[in-house]
């Protein structure tokens, strides 16, 4: 969960790494939720400097070609800055395979990530496609095309990559925010397979005109009150998802094969398993896909509430007795009707396994391909639209469930993981534990030191984090907000800028680049007073 304020002593300095996310989401019906479009990226509005400095050597990315008004008025659209680097897929898997190497620069920031196979797939992982008939063939297990790694120097920086035969494509999460990589021929159809283009979220020229319309008031209220659990309730537990997917025929003829539809699934979900480790404790495992090759497939609706329900009865029927998976999420290349193009069963993985289904259109620009199913999924653990609750829920503005579309970033507020750590600690009964190395701090107390500061201290129980977060609410029912945070190693938290005669509560967890802590104890502090004015001189 997340935290701000000044911590008392010695301060880490960590070079800024700018970045952030989107997506957009609306309410769904009768139970469920459903998220709403947002316009595709586009291209960048200046053309790249001429004297761009180049990187090169082993394991960095060779010198772009020259920028072209072609490239500029490609991406002018929709990014308004950027860098176009090239890296040649068949070097790149090379070189990462014999030294973990793999090295790029988006403008004055060099990155240099030291990578490993991250392969999703479970030991008993199946993947089987449906021809005509029905017929179903089972498909061989292909090569791990998935990779995660750390930013050497920078151990809150991580990454995760897809590296394939057709070119290069990541996330970078930084404290501050995301970085990009994707191949170029998105948006220029001519480009070459090894030319990419990197940009931040804060890059990217999102439309502010789409609002998802659709709300369920009394739902979300529910949700709110879902996840009023205390902190101490939530243990230091990470937990593993088992995660099947789905894609029907449209899908599947898009991106050409059930082989390359799987990567694709496999590829994005590699991107969300990178916040959901992180952010909510929750590592995903894929256990079975399943392609349509006939469009003879069971999905004829277009309505993401009839279609959610032919997923849901079609593999009630087929798949739920025999294959082992907690949630399971269908791709779909149909157009949704309306304003929707993603839809999830809230609240029901762990719980009723016949409603543990969600559904996503496809979408091929970034980070809508990423946020699309990271925020369908969280659904299904509970987590709501926190700009639709009543009153809306604080701090979670463009955060990966709201419902505005244009903007949002791939990341989750306090609200949203507060309601997956709520749903999770009650119903986790279908999840696999994994080991957690990351303690909480404990033994968190606070004192008010004057009318507007409040200072903290607790004991540090890891020896691996990179930092702490601070939360801080108002009152037991408020929401949590970040407060501020902490350097590795630190004990000590100053909150200032309160208001006098006021209580607070806060709570402390510890984090790295890849997993939270639980939280702490809960501690209350109150402010002093003001101080009272002196009297005035007697009179002379």
């Amino acid at each position: 969960m997340s935290g701000r304020a000044e911590r008392i002593g010695h301060t880490a300095k960590r070079r800024p790494i700018r970045a952030l996310l989107s997506l957009g989401i609306t309410a769904g019906l009768a139970g469920f939720a459903a998220v709403c479009p947002s316009r595709s990226l586009g291209q960048q509005t200046r053309p790249a400097p001429a004297n761009r400095q180049q990187v090169t050597g082993a394991g960095f990315a060779r010198p772009a070609p020259p920028e072209t008004s072609e490239v500029s008025r490609a991406l002018q659209p929709v990014l308004s800055d950027y860098e176009v680097i090239r890296l040649e897929p068949g070097d790149v898997r090379q070189q990462v395979g014999t030294t973990g190497e793999l090295r790029f620069r988006y403008k004055e920031t060099v990155f240099d990530f030291k990578l490993a196979p991250h392969d999703l797939r479970a030991p008993d992982y199946q993947a089987v496609e449906t021809g005509p008939g029905g017929v179903r063939r089972v498909l061989p297990r292909g090569p791990v095309t998935t990779f995660k790694g750390r930013l050497a120097g920078q151990e809150d920086t991580h990454g995760r990559f897809a590296l394939t035969r057709q070119g290069v494509e990541g996330v970078v999460f930084t404290a501050e925010g995301r970085y990009y990589v994707e191949p170029l021929q998105r948006y220029l159809a001519g480009a070459k397979g090894a030319e990419l283009v990197v940009y931040r979220h804060s890059d990217i020229k999102f439309d502010s005109d789409w609002k998802c319309g659709l709300s369920l008031p009394m739902r979300l209220q529910r949700g709110v009150k879902r996840a009023e659990v205390p902190a101490s309730t939530v243990t230091a537990t990470k937990y593993q998802v088992e995660v099947a997917t789905e894609a029907d025929y449209e899908y599947v003829q898009a991106l050409g094969g059930s082989d390359k539809a799987n990567a694709e699934i496999q590829s994005i979900l590699n991107m969300v398993d990178g916040v959901y480790q992180s952010e909510l404790l929750l590592e995903i495992s894929v256990t079975f896909q399943n392609t349509w090759t006939t469009d003879k497939d069971p999905y004829s609706a277009t309505a993401h509430a009839d279609l959610i329900s032919q997923f849901q009865t079609y593999w009630k029927n087929n798949f739920a007795s025999s294959k082992n998976y907690d949630v399971a999420h269908l791709w779909t290349g149909k157009n949704l009707d309306g304003n929707v193009f993603g839809t999830a069963w809230v609240g029901f993985a762990c719980r009723s396994h016949v409603y543990s289904y969600a559904l996503s259109e496809r979408k091929t620009s970034v980070p809508l391909k990423y946020v699309l199913p990271a925020h369908e999924i969280a659904h299904t653990f509970g987590a709501n639209h926190p700009d639709e609750a009543s009153p809306p829920a604080a701090g979670c503005t463009n955060t990966s469930m709201t419902s505005n579309v244009s903007g949002s970033k791939l990341t989750f507020c306090e609200h949203s993981r507060d309601e997956v750590a709520s749903h999770v600690s009650s119903h986790n009964g279908c999840l696999t534990t994994r080991s957690i190395t990351l303690q909480p701090p404990s033994s968190l107390t606070g004192s008010g030191l004057s009318s507007s500061q409040v200072n903290l201290s607790w004991q540090d129980n890891s020896s691996n984090e990179t930092g702490f977060k601070v939360h801080r609410r108002l009152g037991s029912s408020a929401n949590w907000s970040e407060a501020g945070s902490a350097a590795a190693d630190a004990t000590t938290f100053s909150d200032s800028g309160l208001s006098a005669e006021t209580t607070y509560r806060y709570r402390v967890r510890a984090f790295n680049a890849t997993e939270s802590s639980a939280f702490s104890n809960e501690a209350k502090a109150s402010t002093q007073k003001n101080p009272t004015p002196p009297p005035p001189p007697p009179p002379p």
